[in-house]
């Protein structure tokens, strides 16, 4: 049964959920709209992760010295005034001023994921932990839908009102993160067994950095101008804006729906199969699907593609937060602060990339993509095998959890 502070955490997720399925895209159109180069709206994703790797690290600081629930409330509140300048930047006509609400957006939410990951670790044990990861996605996604309605009725209204009906949802967030207290519960009987070392352990934790930091370069990299690529293939120049925007988001929705139905059933592969056999499947099946967006040529491939790269995706990521939850049984706000700065420093290359590479022709940038997917797996493997030899099925796990020194 869910703590009381999973619960709140999970209606906290469900606001700030609200602008996350309608953003990314919403911005890129918006982009476009203003005239922007393919460069700058690449630069409006990287401006996010870009900030990300100063709020992760400093977020995973004041997750472990302030607590969880003032750090989540801040990153919310910083949301709010990113989505509010977002919404007056279409009005003044100034992509300079979406690069400032993406930069604030990317502060806001190295706060929000850091010491959300550290509330489930907190609250789990090992054979839970992937599970509850899952239900928060779910509840993620479920504002996902609810705040793509809204915005698709104010869209229809005017082209900036939805930032504004976000940012006061990241309100609500922030207000329902004040209410999670602390909590000492979590990994209770774990011990250090004989002969496991600290050094093994810290080896571990640098390889998965920069594993993450390999996955979030090939996902931005593909992400990034996506939007861009189905525009120029699929519209033609006289497509308003809005018809646009509104037919992209319907193409994706069924990988927000999927995931606001399923993700915890997703998650339990994670905890059922052991850490590493769904973060190499993962990675295995993102490899031909990424590589088919070359390919792509119409809407409907966008939307399958789309839906089976989240659901790869979904299940990486909550097997890579399952692990720090289990090599850490204090400092959680610290080490999944290195975990979220690892990713935004691999997504803000990707990005950068993405913007250049994107002028010498589309395939190129998918076969960079998928190359560096092909050196993660080889990294995944290579990592487990040296460090990790971890299987939660098993009631004693070969590595257990070890306290890092104060």
């Amino acid at each position: 049964m869910q703590s009381k502070n999973l619960r709140t955490l999970d209606r906290s997720s469900f606001y700030t959920g609200f602008s996350f399925f309608f953003l990314d895209p919403y911005i890129q159109i918006i982009g476009v709209a203003l005239g922007a180069s393919v460069l700058e709206i690449g630069s409006f994703t990287a401006a996010v992760f870009a900030a990300q790797l100063v709020s992760n690290p400093l977020a995973g600081h004041l997750t472990d010295r302030i607590g969880r629930s003032k750090t989540l409330a801040v990153g919310c509140f910083v949301r709010v005034i990113s989505l509010s300048m977002v919404g007056l930047a279409f009005l003044a006509q100034s992509p300079i001023t979406i690069l400032l609400g993406r930069t604030f957006q990317g502060f806001a939410a190295g706060f929000f994921w850091t010491a959300s990951y550290a509330i489930v670790a907190d609250e789990t044990d090992m054979g839970g932990r992937g599970r509850e990861f899952g239900q928060m996605s779910q509840w993620v996604n479920r504002g996902m839908l609810v705040g793509a309605l809204g915005g698709f009725i104010l869209l229809l209204i005017r082209l900036d009102l939805p930032p504004y009906l976000f940012a006061a949802a990241a309100l609500l967030s922030g207000l329902y993160a004040l209410k999670i207290v602390p909590s000492k519960t979590g990994d209770h009987n774990m011990k250090i067994s004989a002969g496991q070392s600290v050094t093994r352990n810290t080896r571990a934790s640098v390889g998965l950095l920069g594993l993450n930091t390999l996955n979030s370069f090939a996902m931005a990299a593909l992400t990034s101008v996506m939007i861009v690529r189905v525009s120029r293939i699929v519209f033609t120049p006289t497509t308003p804006i809005n018809t646009q925007a509104i037919l992209i988001a319907i193409a994706t929705a069924p990988q927000v729906l999927i995931l606001a139905i399923a993700a915890p059933r997703l998650a339990r592969f994670v905890d059922t199969l052991g850490r590493a056999r769904p973060l190499v499947g993962s990675i295995l099946f993102l490899i031909p699907v990424s590589y088919a967006f070359i390919w792509m040529s119409d809407l409907w491939q966008f939307a399958l593609l789309g839906f089976l790269l989240s659901i790869a995706a979904a299940i990486a990521s909550v097997a890579l937060n399952a692990v720090v939850g289990d090599l850490y049984r204090s400092r959680r706000g610290l080490a999944y602060g290195g975990l979220n700065t690892s990713s935004s420093a691999g997504s803000v290359l990707g990005a950068l990339v993405s913007g250049v590479l994107y002028t010498a022709g589309w395939d190129k940038l998918v076969i960079t993509s998928v190359a560096v997917q092909v050196i993660s797996l080889l990294a995944l493997l290579l990592l487990w095998k040296a460090y990790l030899p971890y299987d939660v099925r098993r009631e004693k796990p070969v590595i257990t959890v070890i306290t890092p020194k104060e």
